[in-house]
């Protein structure tokens, strides 16, 4: 199943992979590269095409020029599409992650 930014566990299900220090700042931080910013961003695309009978693309959404939420020491990179749903990058993984773990999790992966 999908995970989508708006999602109650989308948060917890991302800490699973960055850990609970990421969490915390994630909890609090609104900018370009966070998930409360992509979050944001997200509502107002979602209003957008609601006012105007539009429906969301498959593209990733970008805050102030970005295009992902930053993992823990800016390793790892998530994407949300304009759908909202939340995608996880292969190519900019920490090395060691292991990518089946994310997948169990419901993240769709970006390639």
């Amino acid at each position: 199943m999908a995970v989508y930014i708006t999602d109650k566990d989308a948060l917890d299900k991302m800490a699973q992979i960055e850990g609970e220090a990421w969490r915390a700042e994630m909890e609090w931080k609104v900018n370009a590269f966070s998930f409360k910013g992509f979050l944001q961003e997200y509502e107002e695309y979602k209003s957008y095409c609601e006012e105007n009978n539009e429906e969301p693309g498959d593209y990733a959404l970008t805050v102030d020029g970005n295009s992902a939420i930053y993992g823990a020491g800016g390793w790892n990179r998530w994407f949300v599409r304009e759908t909202g749903e939340i995608c996880f990058s292969e190519f900019h993984k920490r090395g060691g992650l292991d990518i089946e773990q994310v997948k169990a999790l419901g993240f769709a992966i970006w390639k």
